[in-house]
């Protein structure tokens, strides 16, 4: 399954919001360097469908807000 994340990084709490059919919100503490974000919200996702972190794949959007992520379940 295919889904669309906008992210906002650097904020105080951590969630993941539905806000449509195969779309989420999602807030995380990292920041946007080395990386740090992208893995952060991928590890978001995993502990929202309850499924292992390696089946939660980046597959656009690296530098954007708006991600495309694989979700394999």
């Amino acid at each position: 399954m295919r889904v669309t994340v906008k992210v906002k990084t650097g904020c105080r709490t951590e969630v993941v919001e539905e806000i449509g059919q195969k779309s989420y919100f999602v807030r995380t503490r990292a920041r946007p360097q080395e990386n740090e974000a992208n893995e952060r919200v991928a590890e978001q996702l995993a502990e929202h469908f309850d499924i292992p972190k390696s089946r939660v794949t980046l597959v656009h959007g690296a530098k954007s807000q708006i991600k495309h992520f694989e979700i394999e379940q």
